[in-house]
């Protein structure tokens, strides 16, 4: 962006995703409600197909599930986590054939990566899985595009500062059409993996569809007769960066039952750790609904230095944060076993794995802002460097306690790097942003002098 267009907003209060607007209005609790939805709605699906499945055939629809999730935050990362940094900076500056240039792009650039990594995923799970493992995992993968259209229109749609309609796309609409989709193959067929998936499909599928109806709605308001324009090379650039560091971030997630998937273990090992996962997990959903409310208001705020709006911004999620994460971990403790009943008495075992997992994933919620400021800020080279460590750090630790301890050691690995990960990015966030703020009133404070000394007439010495 040229230096000229950062200064368009200097007065940001004046902008509907401003930091300020974010603030004048009420904090996002209808949000966390659909979250909240979402939460119900994913669950039921789960514990359905744990239910109706038999142990063996939700193993392997477990890991079906976990490498194409895998492969789609991958497709779509570059695409739409950029699109929260810029698309709320197009449309403030009313630059509207770049925002219809970019949001093309991103749709088309996150299915043609679909394919791509489809087709890369294939053939290396040919030579890694057998039997029925293999056979659910391909055809997973063949559904690759669609997941990955789903997620970035979200994200577009967030960008453009709708996250109501994005939330109830992603958290009602789709979950729901899953889970009647399900229900109708429990009721009158015969559930199998491929069943499931294809419900799974079907469901992300009336997401990017309804959400590209919408999206192009919300565009006719944006008048101007210029075609689009694209800046491929830019967009390229910044894509790879944000799909690299969104990959990094997906595997320290996403990576735990994917490793085990593709290690040798006892039968059933992988179904038995899936609902500590998932129900350990499911706080991060709290996270991800709040934090993309907040993002464009950020982007929008660091590019005007509104360092105090930045502050006010993190204390009111720190708020709202704060309340659903003790409530998460008093449900947890206390009743964590009868929920993991609900997928079938078998699965209460985990009860341990749930609780460890749940406090891994209660830490990185409070600070999961943290990487989005640092790449906003252009620390990527830290951020890289902390993702990376940590990224090998759960490879390592998965594969060596999972072998000496099992499903216990699986969910030790996970807490004790998800932990570490948030601890140093809420250490260097706070550490660059004490240092921006004090560029900032250095420099401020040097303007007027320079401003005065330019003013003020030179002294001539008098000659002798």
């Amino acid at each position: 962006m040229k230096e000229s267009d950062v200064w368009i907003f200097r007065d940001s209060g004046d902008l509907p995703g401003s930091v300020e607007s974010a603030h004048t209005h009420s904090v996002p609790l209808f949000l966390i409600a659909l979250s909240v939805v979402g939460v119900f709605l994913t669950y039921a699906i789960t514990i359905v197909l744990a239910r109706h499945l038999s142990p063996d055939e939700f193993d392997d629809y477990i890991g079906a599930i976990v490498t194409v999730g895998l492969l789609a935050s991958i497709a779509e990362a570059g695409f739409g986590k950029y699109a929260l940094r810029i698309v709320p900076v197009y449309a403030a500056t009313q630059d509207t054939a770049l925002l219809r240039g970019y949001l093309r792009f991103a749709m088309l650039g996150a299915v043609g990566l679909g394919v791509v990594l489809g087709v890369a995923a294939a053939g290396a799970e040919l030579s890694s899985l057998r039997g029925s493992k293999l056979t659910t995992t391909l055809i997973a993968i063949a559904f690759l595009p669609v997941f990955a259209a789903a997620g970035v229109v979200v994200d577009l749609l967030m960008s453009l500062q709708l996250p109501t309609v994005a939330m109830i796309l992603s958290r009602v609409a789709m979950p729901l059409t899953t889970l009647v989709l399900v229900v109708i193959s429990v009721r009158f067929f015969t559930v199998t993996p491929l069943m499931a998936l294809l419900c799974f499909s079907v469901g992300s599928l009336s997401c990017v569809l309804l959400g590209t109806a919408i999206g192009k709605f919300h565009l006719r308001s944006y008048k101007s007769s210029e075609p689009p324009k694209y800046c491929f090379r830019p967009w390229m650039i910044e894509g790879v960066t944000y799909l690299l560091f969104s990959f990094l971030i997906a595997w320290l997630f996403r990576s735990s039952l994917f490793i085990v998937h593709h290690l040798p273990h006892e039968s059933n090992a992988l179904a038995m750790l899936a609902p500590a996962f998932e129900t350990g997990c499911l706080v991060i959903l709290l996270s991800k609904s709040i934090d993309k409310y907040y993002q464009p208001a950020l982007a929008i705020a660091m590019e005007s230095g509104d360092w105090d709006g930045i502050v006010r911004l993190g204390r009111s999620r720190f708020m709202v944060l704060g309340i659903g994460i003790i409530a998460f971990i008093i449900v947890v403790l206390g009743f964590g076993d009868r929920i993991l009943r609900l997928y079938g008495n078998q699965y209460a075992t985990s009860y341990a794995e749930l609780c460890l997992i749940a406090l891994g994933s209660s830490a990185w919620t409070m600070f999961s802002l943290a990487p989005t400021f640092l790449l906003f800020s252009d620390q990527r080279k830290s951020l890289l460097v902390l993702l990376s460590i940590h990224a090998v750090m759960m490879f390592t630790l998965t594969i060596v306690l999972f072998s000496w301890y099992g499903a216990m050691g699986a969910a030790i690995a996970y807490t004790v790097t998800i932990s570490s990960f948030a601890t140093c990015n809420s250490v260097a966030a706070k550490r660059h942003f004490a240092w921006l703020k004090r560029t900032q009133s250095s420099q401020s404070e040097a303007m007027p002098m320079l401003a005065s000394t330019e003013k003020e007439p030179a002294k001539v010495r008098p000659s002798i």
